[in-house]
This record gives C-alpha cells, structure tokens and sequence, in this order.
C-alpha cells in the first residue's frame, strides 16, 4: 500500500456493486481513524482555507489507503459531515466546499 498514490481495498469494491454487504465492509473500518487523519492532512496544509479535495489528496499522501466510501461517503464533498465536531464548511471553491478545522480547545 505504501507505494501506492491510492489503494482500494477488494471489499469496498465489492460492496460499489453488491450493497448487501456495505455493513460488513464499512464495519472493518474505524471512524475514530480516519477523523484522526483528516485532522492530521489539515494540520500539515499550508493554506488555512483548503477545499475538500486538497484536504482529501493530503489524506491519500499521508495514507494511500483512504476510501471515503470506506465510511459511508459518496464523495469527498460528503466526508466532513461525518465530522462536524471537528469541521466546518466555510464556502465554496468552484465544484468542491472549504473546509475549516474546528479546535477543541486542547490545541487540536
């Protein structure tokens, strides 16, 4: 995978085309990872106002294997709501939303 710019996992493919077993695939998969990823890429941005897409192409540099699909997402456009205690949609940019990253008071 580390030598991959993105990497599928065979089950979330399967489940594009078989929904009946989305709750398994999704099931292998920890939310509590990817929000921990997502805030990681953020973090590392050098722009304060990054769309979703830059964010998402950052989560794939640091973690070939991100799949939005694999949490339930059609798009990357769909992935901060999973998150809205961490994410906000600020705007749009064309096609794609700004996002902002929302603290938590603990410097995260």
């Amino acid at each position: 995978m580390s030598v991959c710019s993105e990497y599928k996992f065979w089950g979330t493919i399967v489940a594009a085309v078989e929904p009946a077993s989305r709750p398994a695939v999704t099931a292998a998969f920890d939310i509590r990872d990817a929000e921990r990823l997502l805030i990681r890429a953020y973090e590392q941005l050098t722009t304060d106002t990054p769309t979703a897409g830059t964010v998402k192409n950052k989560m794939l540099a640091l973690d070939p294997s991100f799949d939005q699909a694999n949490y339930v997402c059609r798009t990357v456009r769909d992935f901060p709501s999973r998150f809205e205690h961490r994410v906000t949609t600020a705007g749009r940019s064309g096609q794609d939303i700004v996002i902002t990253l929302v603290r938590d008071g603990k410097g995260t």
